[in-house]
């Protein structure tokens, strides 16, 4: 019995050391992403700027691809409408990430485009809520948001690689970093925030 158990703690001394290994490895790729997540904040902010100012133009523009969202979770149950908001974030995330590998340029514009269709929203909300009630928009991104800048600053960190001397060395290890802070930080903080945003919007529908 000793020596089957043997082989069974192995294994699981093996797993509890790459666990910990890609924690440590995920740790110090967050180390790194301090530079790029100010600027897919800065970016970010500009954007909501831009689409806070032009809402007016930018709104009516948006409102059709808003609407036909809004139109694929009418009806869906509670678990529905988080499996689908989760599906959808992890997709935009892992998008924002794996096209930065063009020198991190489409999470830049990722960035900026995304705070235009929020500051868009948001002014659309303070119109039809009143400017004292925005706050209630807050449970909706406190997850969301920064697991999104994460991305975006992953994305960056991973484009920046063809500017090292190996390329293909160094994009291969920040490929696996940019993989695995994704697993570790992205994955479950987006699951929270699709908990959260999912129960809001079907609190929303009952009333």
């Amino acid at each position: 019995m000793a020596g089957a158990a043997w082989p069974r703690w192995s294994i699981i001394s093996t797993e509890t050391k790459m666990i910990k290994q890609h924690i440590a490895l995920s740790i110090e790729t967050l180390k790194q992403l301090k530079r790029y997540a100010w600027i897919a904040v800065c970016l970010f902010a500009i954007g909501v700027a831009l689409g806070f100012i032009f809402h007016s133009t930018i709104f009516p523009i948006i409102l059709p691809e808003l609407q036909a969202l809004i139109a694929e979770i009418q009806g869906a149950s509670h678990l529905e409408i988080i499996a689908f908001i989760y599906g959808n974030n992890l997709t935009a995330s892992f998008i924002a990430i794996m096209g930065g590998i063009f020198y991190g340029i489409f999470p830049a514009i990722s960035a900026l485009l995304n705070g235009v269709i929020i500051g868009a929203v948001l002014k659309q909300k303070m119109l039809m809520l009143g400017s004292s009630h925005w706050w209630q928009l807050i449970p909706h991104g406190i997850f969301e948001l920064p697991a999104f800048f994460l991305a975006l600053s992953l994305g960056m960190f991973l484009g920046n690689a063809l500017l090292a001397p190996d390329k293909i060395t160094s994009l291969k290890q920040r490929s696996l970093a940019c993989f695995t802070t994704y697993m570790l930080w992205i994955v479950p903080t987006l699951l929270v925030a699709a908990i959260i945003e999912g129960t809001l919007i079907a609190l929303d529908n009952t009333q």
